[in-house]
């Protein structure tokens, strides 16, 4: 495919006009390239739409949308539209084709990276260590003031020993976990997480969902983050339920 445009291509793979070779190489693009890939998702729909002999209802849904989201301040690349041309129904599905293109391509979803940074809040002390008097153990008090101070390393330290204690395992094992994304283990942490998310004798289950679900986000695996976030969506008036909601809603 050396004399054809991107546009070009997507149009000829589109029409069916192009050689089996050209096709396996332009499909092992379309695996690298996630804008190719959102562009010919977007095509292909509006080849499916204007085929269909409810292309009325199409040109309706696209008008829908492009009122709710477009201001209108941009303009998208149209080139790729020209050669689109003989298979529109009419010039009013083009103008509304370009609405359907910018919402897609001018507004991108936010970077895992960003999300992260926008939804995650180190979660807070928590009076469960704490004894029948209302103190904590001197060590887990040293590593809550630790935790608190952002000195997870010394947390981390503290805390180790009590992971393994009956009463207090689960929750050392918790803000255990919350040091390790705190310095920067991401593995680490998920399997801490897994490890508390998968039990449920303890209090902390919910926020260990929530809690690696984000450590998936941070470290790009969104298809497992989707899964927990799912789970914790559906949950009945959980704790975690309408920022689990919310967040789907960002990376779907």
């Amino acid at each position: 495919m050396p004399n054809r445009t991107k546009n070009e291509q997507i149009d000829a793979y589109l029409s069916g006009d192009m050689s089996s070779e050209d096709r396996l190489a332009f499909e092992h693009d379309l695996r690298q390239d996630d804008a190719l890939s959102k562009e010919l998702i977007i095509w292909q729909r509006v080849d499916e739409a204007l085929s269909d002999e409810e292309a009325l209802q199409f040109t309706q849904r696209l008008q829908t949308t492009s009122e709710q989201y477009l201001a209108g301040e941009s303009t998208p690349d149209t080139t790729h539209i020209r050669s689109l041309w003989p298979r529109m129904a009419s010039a009013a599905a083009v103008a509304l084709l370009l609405a359907a293109t910018a919402i897609w391509l001018l507004w991108p979803q936010p970077p895992p990276a960003e999300l992260y940074a926008a939804y995650y809040e180190p979660y807070a002390i928590s009076d469960n260590f704490r004894g029948l008097d209302g103190t904590y153990p001197e060590p887990v008090a040293e590593a809550m003031k630790a935790y608190g101070n952002g000195d997870y390393q010394t947390a981390k330290t503290l805390l180790g020993p009590w992971r393994s204690d009956v009463t207090f395992g689960p929750m050392a094992t918790f803000y255990y976990a919350h040091c390790m994304m705190g310095l920067g283990k991401w593995n680490e942490a998920i399997l801490l997480f897994q490890q508390l998310a998968s039990r449920t004798n303890h209090v902390f289950v919910f926020a260990s969902q929530w809690y690696l679900a984000l450590a998936y986000l941070k470290t790009e695996q969104l298809s497992a983050a989707k899964n927990i976030l799912q789970q914790l969506a559906a949950t009945p008036r959980g704790l975690y339920s309408l920022q689990a909601e919310a967040l789907l809603k960002e990376i779907q």
